[in-house]
């Protein structure tokens, strides 16, 4: 029996994985070609789904299900096509299964069922609800990794809402050793991904019991990587691929988790250092799709409290199901 529930979340795993490098092809251009930053990015293209879906339609197991397996035969197409990535599998699948016992180990934390379980009950159950903030206080300050999570909870069982933490997490540790080992990369951006492994490995044993720390930590690692490596390029086009990534994950790494807000200064700083090679690509498909998936955000925020960013008053507005708690 074990065993065979072992074979199966395996097996979903893989499927999410593929699932979500499918999504991801929706922002991956023709500088970005990886693998792994397509499925960071499957996750960006996943929550703007489901955020965007649920202000008409609750969030079903069968829509799940739709979404999933769209991206799942783009992403399967993507990785036959992916010769090199073919040859190094073996030692990526070694590293994942390593990686599972942090999985099976992990226990819920105190706020999952006061308020992710039922913050996911709620997007499954019903379509938005204007002043969802009034009924429990703690849907006052979301997160969109929950909206992902979503996605994974299937008929009052739960026990797969962790599996995105899980991914993000092996994927990433996954993805440096890829940078550091296979590509040998020696400058200062690897030593970051060094550090962060570690890091990682040490502090976060568990998955569940850190709630959204965790992917709003490696997508704050990731942005920082990328603002390395952009200063480490020489070629224009390649600088403009890695600050894109940095803002990407950036801005998805703050609706994670506002607390991250502090990492948008280094994403200022490149802007406005290297305004004259980046102005111009800010208008383009793949920002404008980041623009809409905040924009999507900040509106789920508003319908829910009454204000952009709560508990700041200055966002808020004087409508009806607005509450100053």
């Amino acid at each position: 029996m074990i065993i065979i529930e072992a074979a199966y979340f395996i097996a979903f795993c893989f499927f999410t994985i593929f699932s979500l490098s499918g999504l991801g092809q929706i922002l991956v251009h023709k500088l970005n070609k990886n693998f792994f930053e397509s499925i960071f990015y499957g996750f960006i293209v996943a929550a703007f789904f489901i955020t965007l879906i649920h202000f008409f339609l609750k969030i079903s197991v069968y829509l799940s299900l739709i979404i999933l397996s769209a991206g799942f035969l783009i992403g399967l197409k993507s990785f036959f096509l992916n010769i090199k990535l073919k040859k190094k599998l073996l030692i990526y699948l070694l590293i994942f299964l390593v990686l599972i016992p942090i999985y099976i180990s992990q226990k819920y934390h105190e706020d999952f069922g006061y308020y992710h379980l039922p913050y996911i009950i709620n997007l499954i159950n019903e379509k938005i609800i204007f002043g969802l903030a009034n009924v429990n206080r703690a849907f006052v300050h979301n997160s969109i990794w929950i909206n992902i999570q979503s996605i994974f909870y299937f008929k009052d069982n739960f026990n797969y809402v962790s599996v995105p933490t899980f991914i993000i997490y092996s994927l990433f540790v996954i993805y440096s050793v890829d940078r550091i080992v296979i590509k040998k990369e020696s400058n200062i951006s690897g030593y970051f991904l060094i550090v962060s492994i570690f890091y990682l490995i040490l502090k976060f044993t568990r998955i569940s019991e850190f709630g959204n720390d965790i992917p709003s930590i490696i997508f704050s690692i990731l942005s920082i990587y990328n603002f390395l490596r952009f200063n480490e390029e020489k070629e224009i086009g390649v600088k403009k691929k890695k600050f894109y990534n940095n803002f990407a994950f950036t801005l998805f790494a703050i609706l994670i988790k506002f607390s991250s807000i502090p990492i948008i200064l280094l994403t200022l700083h490149l802007f406005f250092k290297n305004y004259k090679i980046l102005i111009q690509d800010i208008f383009r498909f793949h920002y404008i799709f980041i623009y809409l998936i905040c924009l999507s955000f900040f509106l789920q925020q508003f319908i829910y409290t009454g204000c952009l960013v709560f508990p700041s008053k200055l966002s808020c507005f004087d409508v009806s199901w607005f509450n100053e708690y």
